[in-house]
């Protein structure tokens, strides 16, 4: 709540929490297709998720769509939902950060 208090004092705007699994291509889908901006643009993107596996573990985890886990969840799914968002950020002054 405090920090809601001072957000909202200071920045004009709504946060929309919205669930997106980076490991599925269908819910990254339906996430988009989910966010109603109206005629709206996104101001800002930040891709900030992933996940390291143990180097020592010997099985190999995958997507729902069969990729190895780290690089469909850290690289692929980012893409894919950064590609899928690019229309719906400000052509002018709208940004996208990428952490790592």
């Amino acid at each position: 709540q405090r920090i809601e208090g001072r957000a909202s004092s200071s920045i004009k705007g709504k946060l929309i929490p919205a669930e997106c699994d980076l490991t599925s291509l269908e819910s990254i889908q339906n996430f988009v297709k989910t966010l109603d901006l109206g005629d709206q643009k996104l101001d800002i993107v930040c891709l900030n998720a992933g996940l390291s596996r143990n180097t020592d573990a010997k099985d190999i985890l995958r997507t729902k769509e069969g990729f190895e886990l780290t690089i469909g969840t850290n690289h692929l799914g980012h893409f894919y939902l950064n590609h899928l968002l690019l229309p719906k950020v400000q052509p002018n002054g709208g940004k996208i950060v990428v952490t790592a």
